[in-house]
């Protein structure tokens, strides 16, 4: 099983953890600054490619995207553990999803409270953000076409949700990361040329989103072995 993390970088960065201690994965950063990031942490990868996290991903990933079986693809300012990125790897490569992404914290800012960790199982969701997501490769192949659509990338996780039919796609409770840093406070939204709610609207008349969005679903997935191994689906209110 090979694993990429690949994510963007700026000066603001808490990524240092990730890769601390016992490394099962490989590091691609994508350094988006004017001057580029200092004192970066070891990585497999290292580009200056200036861009939106997306499209960076869109221009990085098809030189490698055969070499991998799974990716994360986290914001730079997600803290957790090299530990925890293992597991969170060993879970998605051994669970039902082919599109997840691990709970958040509780003290994490967020936008949709379905994603906040709920016990120690798994669950069925409608979506998953664009914060951390991951994919299989097969996936990323299917999704790829979609990373340039817009700037902000609102829209994006409603459109993957269509693209994928709807189904298998989850958060692990089993590992949460905490989103350190406010939604749609960073230097991101001072740079589009179109406003965010807008493109996301685009994007939701373009592939035909269908409500619910973010929405905790029923769980199709009974499998007794991977409940042996990894927990029960967090209980369904």
């Amino acid at each position: 099983m090979k694993c990429l993390v690949a994510a963007p970088i700026g000066h603001d960065h808490v990524i240092h953890d990730w890769v601390k201690g016992d490394v099962r994965f490989d590091l691609a950063l994508l350094d988006y600054t004017a001057d580029g990031v200092t004192h970066l942490p070891t990585a497999k990868y290292y580009q200056h490619l200036r861009g939106f996290k997306w499209h960076m991903l869109a221009d990085f990933l098809p030189e490698v995207i055969d070499q991998y079986d799974y990716f994360w693809f986290p914001d730079d300012d997600i803290v957790t553990s090299t530990a925890d990125i293992n597991r969170l790897f060993v879970l998605f490569a051994n669970g039902p999803f082919v599109l997840a992404q691990p709970a958040l914290t509780h003290n994490s800012h967020h936008s949709w409270r379905v994603l906040l960790q709920k016990g120690k199982g798994y669950r069925r969701v409608s979506h998953v953000e664009v914060m951390c997501p991951l994919m299989t490769r097969d996936t990323v192949k299917k999704l790829l076409s979609t990373f340039k659509e817009n700037q902000s990338s609102w829209g994006y996780d409603l459109a993957w949700t269509e693209l994928l039919g709807r189904k298998r796609i989850g958060v692990l409770d089993q590992v949460a990361v905490w989103h350190s840093k406010p939604v749609g406070g960073r230097s991101l939204y001072t740079l589009l040329q179109t406003p965010a709610q807008q493109e996301r609207d685009a994007m939701i008349a373009k592939y035909h989103c269908k409500k619910p969005y973010f929405k905790e679903l029923p769980h199709p997935f009974a499998g007794w072995f991977y409940h042996l191994r990894y927990g029960k689906p967090a209980k369904q209110n």
